[in-house]
């Protein structure tokens, strides 16, 4: 009963997002209809454009109204641009196949991959708190009794790629899917999101690789058009006073919401920008000082001609793509000679390296980091236009581009010529 109640509770919960995600824009877009109509309509035409106010002003009147809807412009591009990625190229990982929709099929599937960190570790229940999820068999996978879900290949196929301890591609049991590397699980949606940074009603759905590049633009103009907004209605305000005529309420709560919007849609622009800056997500920020990562990084065919003399098998774990089965014990001898040396030829062996604590391996420099979300040009990060240059995954080397982190990795563990130049960083101290 606990599980239906807990599977309940995440059904809910994510009904609820949805509809936050749908109610939040439209009241965003309300609240910036009506500071335009204080603005345009009873600032700009009735207070300052209207002689019978006494204080007619065309030129100043004028230019409140071009410069209000220039910046209106910039942010409606902006926002539903942002709008536009959401429902077209959120960032969701596909599912590679239907989830447990029935009692009887989730035992089916714990009984075929279920969850284990050792060879003794036995099929967790479906009826527990993990109730429709789907678990591996992780020693089995290794071993070869069980042959790994489709999908390894996108991974072995690069020379780097994230891993678990055992040089597995990470797993969600919720999604039954690999995951890429920095994708997570986001409880919000109830979906796997690659590169993703946080779960925002405020735009209307999830922030991650494909939209955080408009996210920040969509920030950085909504903080200008808000802090506008609110000097034209302080110095209005102000100005209305000089008069002596009576205060307007509907100029008072669009002071307000100016003032609440410029900061929050600031600090928004200045966090942003500085994960940017920094190559990390805010899922990534939370625990940056102590996160480590598993990195499966290709080596030659002779794994142990590659590391170094100094590098002992208790410092290095290697492992070793395609994951092939055992061969059957019904099989000829010579077909289990061509399976192995068929497995031979196509062997890709990694070494399974782990990072210091608060390395982040994705770090390329602030400017370099910076260009990897928002373009190389300057107009690029202006314009809601171009999708970001790290949404383009074509690279046979990695998902994402390794900073120095790797590199120094790379030649702590013999994996470098020695004498090879190589990107190097300070290590952190732990």
């Amino acid at each position: 009963m606990q599980a239906v109640r807990d599977e309940l509770a995440a059904r809910r919960k994510i009904q609820v997002n949805n509809a936050a995600a749908r109610f939040i824009p439209v009241f965003l877009i309300g609240i910036v209809g009506y500071v335009t109509w204080v603005v345009a309509v009873l600032i700009s035409v009735h207070f300052y454009l209207d002689p019978s106010q006494g204080s007619a002003r065309n030129g100043a009147g004028i230019t409140i109204l071009v410069l209000h809807f220039l910046l209106l412009a910039f942010l409606a591009l902006n926002y539903f641009r942002l709008f536009h990625v959401l429902f077209t190229n959120n960032g969701f990982v596909p599912h590679r196949g239907q989830k447990p929709s029935s009692k009887s099929e989730a035992n089916l599937e714990t009984q075929t991959y279920h969850r284990s960190c050792a060879p003794t570790a036995t099929a967790r229940q479906s009826e527990g708190p993990d109730h429709g999820k789907t678990f591996l068999d992780f020693a089995s996978i290794l071993d070869g009794t069980k042959p790994p879900p489709p999908g390894t290949e996108e991974f072995y196929s690069r020379d780097i790629f994230v891993c678990d301890a055992q040089g597995l591609p990470i797993w969600c049991p919720t999604c039954a899917n690999w995951k890429p590397d920095r994708t997570h699980h986001c409880s919000d949606v109830g979906r796997c999101v690659r590169k993703l940074d946080h779960f925002c009603p405020w735009v209307g759905g999830v922030v991650s690789e494909t939209n955080f590049k408009f996210f920040i633009q969509f920030n950085l103009f909504a903080a200008i058009f808000s802090t506008y907004v609110l000097i034209v209605c302080a110095y209005s305000f102000a100005d209305n006073k000089r008069l002596h005529h009576p205060t307007n309420t509907f100029w008072v709560v669009a002071l307000g919401l100016s003032a609440f919007f410029a900061f929050f849609t600031f600090g928004m622009f200045l966090n942003s920008t500085h994960l940017a800056m920094k190559n990390l997500t805010t899922v990534e920020a939370i625990d940056k000082r102590h996160r480590t990562y598993f990195l499966a990084i290709a080596l030659s065919r002779q794994p142990e001609e590659s590391l170094s003399s100094t590098t002992t098998p208790s410092q290095v774990q290697t492992i070793t793509y395609p994951l092939f089965p055992k061969s059957s014990t019904n099989s000829s001898p010579e077909n289990n000679e061509k399976n192995m040396e068929s497995t031979r030829s196509q062997s890709k062996t990694f070494a399974i390296i782990q990072t210091s604590p608060g390395d982040n391996p994705w770090d390329l420099g602030p400017y370099e980091n910076f260009k990897n979300v928002m373009g190389d040009r300057w107009w690029d990060w202006l314009l809601p236009l171009r999708y970001s240059p790290l949404c383009d995954h074509k690279s046979s080397i990695s998902e994402f581009p390794f900073g120095p982190v790797v590199d120094s990795l790379k030649k702590e563990y013999g994996m470098i010529p020695a004498g090879s130049k190589v990107r190097t960083r300070r290590r952190r101290r732990t």
